[in-house]
């Protein structure tokens, strides 16, 4: 009779092994209202970082036209005849450098402030603002995503508007949304340093839609609290701005008319005349900026495209409301998709403008 077989002995679990998981795991269910605030938390830095942006090359850009101007002034001043003599020499002296020294700010201010990198990080962090907020929209709405390929915050330039829009086909998939919003960040990851100091005050925003909701927080949103506004202030502003370039060039006509008039009869006249000399360059440097600063703030632009925005979406409604469909899933998000189309586009067509014109 064969003797017994030992027992088997377990083999030794070797140090510093890894622990031994098991094979399934219990999983919960995605907590989707997590992806969606997670996803507005993301379009409001992107929003407020644009903001902040645009309002620093705004201020630098004023500043530029008004240090420029005030140079030309302050040179004016140092030559006109009111400050001769030795009293004035020391105030002479004084005009004439801080003159100088404005005029030499100005152009070192537009290239390290004003530049068209500075014009392009404050336009694809708007970009990237809106193309999140529209995948959080299509989200809430079960409505196809755009793919990240056409998204106008891409770093190396922006697909046409007529472009072919690809779409990630899971309606209404929280991982759709994560894969889109990831995509959009890092179309803009090197500006991160820029989002970086991004605190912005995060509003209550909506977390599940029904049509209804989706037309009057969208779609009559963007109508009355955005493009409209947005388009009659741009169209002041250029009003503004164009009523003074004409002030300012009128008043250079007739100063050169007057200068140019032989006054030789009337030498009292002649010495008057003869003050406004230094004043035709302080008008013709003031009518420049005046031209330039309504040139690269595309206010006129702005003023056209939020308008046509915004009777584009007023449209999309007023036929979307006067459908008897309008309830049914499909009408629902033709509407959807055509409202979010018109937006995109919108934010194609402005980035395209800039983006062309280089700041």
């Amino acid at each position: 009779m064969p003797p017994p077989e030992p027992a088997s002995t377990p083999p030794s679990t070797p140090p510093n092994a890894p622990p031994a998981w098991p094979s399934t795991l219990p999983s919960a269910p995605p907590d989707h209202s997590m992806v969606v605030e997670s996803a507005w938390r993301d379009q409001a830095i992107w929003s407020d970082t644009a903001g902040r942006l645009r309002l620093a090359l705004a201020r630098w850009r004023a500043m530029a036209a008004v240090g420029g101007v005030l140079g030309v002034m302050l040179i004016a001043l140092a030559g006109a005849p009111l400050t001769q003599g030795a009293d004035w020499d020391s105030v002479r002296a004084a005009l004439s450098v801080a003159g100088a020294l404005l005029l030499a700010l100005v152009p070192y201010v537009q290239t390290v402030k004003a530049s068209s990198a500075k014009v392009s990080a404050w336009t694809r962090a708007r970009s990237a603002s809106e193309a999140l907020k529209e995948a959080i929209y299509r989200h809430l709405m079960a409505a196809p995503l755009a793919d990240a390929g056409v998204s106008p915050g891409t770093v190396e330039g922006t697909e046409p508007a007529d472009a072919p829009r690809r779409a990630v086909r899971v309606p209404g998939s929280a991982a759709a949304l994560v894969h889109r919003c990831q995509a959009i960040k890092q179309n803009v990851a090197d500006l991160s340093a820029l989002a970086a100091s991004s605190a912005p005050v995060l509003r209550q925003r909506p977390l599940t839609l029904t049509p209804a909701d989706y037309l009057r927080t969208r779609v009559n949103d963007q109508i009355d609290s955005y493009y409209t506004p947005k388009a009659q202030q741009s169209a002041r502003i250029a009003s503004r701005l164009r009523a003074t370039e004409f002030v300012l060039g009128l008043l250079a006509v007739v100063l050169g008319a007057l200068l140019a008039t032989p006054v030789t009869a009337l030498p009292r006249l002649q010495a008057v005349l003869g003050t406004l000399t230094p004043w035709v360059g302080v008008v013709a440097t003031a009518t420049t900026a005046v031209t330039a600063h309504l040139a690269a703030a595309k206010h006129e632009h702005t003023a056209t495209l939020f308008f046509a925005t915004a009777g584009r979406l007023r449209g999309l409604r007023d036929e979307w409301l006067t459908d008897p469909d309008r309830d049914t899933p499909e009408r629902v998000l033709a509407f959807v998709d055509s409202c979010e189309h018109a937006i995109s586009a919108e934010t194609e067509g402005w980035l395209a403008d800039w983006t062309k014109a280089g700041g």
